[in-house]
């Protein structure tokens, strides 16, 4: 007898059928465990996707947060540091926005690129201004002579300057503004002082001392003790942008406060009232990222 017989003969006593398949439980087993391999897999990969996206808008925000800020740098840097010279800083925004998201305003006078109607006769000073409006962060950059510096005063009827109607101050040229952050949704400045150095009021600047920039009635003007000018930004990218009202990026912007005379600005909490949300969605609020930088002022 040949082994395979004996096999055969061995299988038959035992029960065994050597052609049976499998049953329709041990299918059905079969087929579940698989459901769960690919939908673990699935999800594996779906998280992996997300991942990589939260990545890219973080690495876009970055980058988009160091260009304004290089930008800024360029022209604070090259500011006209005089005292027949004016600067204005607004703590409060004047664009008709009312204030709500309380967004700051700077402008001054500096050596850098801007925009000129005119063809002839250019010169390498512009009057430079930062401003967010529509959630989103431009810049002004008009060309001026030495001989044509007028006082930066909201008062129009002085000098024909005036925030609340920028393009018709300047001749209704739009050219002048361009966007430069297009993520950015909230931009405080803080004026950090010279410690030791007495203020017009009587007062002594202390170490961490910020001039106060809160009463949009009684704007900044000159940077007399003034040692360095701070900029914090939130930003959040466009794609989240688009996808919340505007009501609700001014709420989330409300969050973030003024800067404070002692201790300049509170970026600790700005992050602790986005951690909280305050009634905003929570995604909205762990997408936006918080930025500052401090200049210098060269004299």
């Amino acid at each position: 007898m040949t082994t395979a017989n004996a096999e055969r003969i061995s299988d038959m006593k035992s029960g065994v059928d050597p052609a049976r398949g499998f049953t329709l439980l041990e299918m059905l087993v079969a087929l579940a465990v698989l459901s769960m391999v690919v939908l673990l897999l699935f999800q594996t990969i779906g998280a992996t996707s997300s991942s990589s996206a939260m990545m890219k808008r973080r690495l876009d925000m970055d980058a988009e947060a160091r260009s304004v800020f290089d930008r800024m740098d360029a022209d604070i840097t090259s500011m006209v540091i005089r005292q027949d010279v004016d600067t204005l800083f607004l703590g409060l925004p004047q664009d008709g926005s009312g204030g709500g998201d309380r967004n700051d305003q700077f402008y001054f006078y500096s050596q850098a690129p801007g925009y000129s109607g005119s063809t002839g006769g250019l010169s390498p000073l512009s009057m430079v201004g930062y401003m967010v409006t529509n959630q989103q962060l431009s810049r002004m950059a008009m060309t001026k002579g030495w001989d044509d510096l007028p006082f930066l005063t909201t008062n129009v009827s002085v000098t024909g300057f005036n925030t609340t109607n920028l393009p018709q101050c300047l001749g209704n040229a739009t050219n002048y503004w361009h966007v430069v952050g297009p993520a950015v949704f909230r931009m405080e400045i803080g004026l950090m002082m010279k410690p030791g150095t007495v203020n017009a009021d009587g007062s002594t600047n202390q170490v961490n001392s910020y001039a106060y920039l809160g009463n949009p009635s009684k704007p900044r003007h000159g940077l007399a003790n003034v040692a360095a000018v701070v900029v914090a930004m939130g930003l959040l990218d466009p794609s989240s942008k688009a996808t919340v009202p505007p009501s609700q990026l001014s709420n989330m912007s409300a969050l973030l406060q003024d800067c404070m005379t002692n201790g300049g600005i509170p970026l600790n909490g700005w992050e602790t009232n986005l951690t909280l949300s305050n009634g905003l969605p929570p995604l909205l609020a762990n997408r936006a990222r918080l930025y500052i930088r401090t200049f210098p002022l060269k004299r």
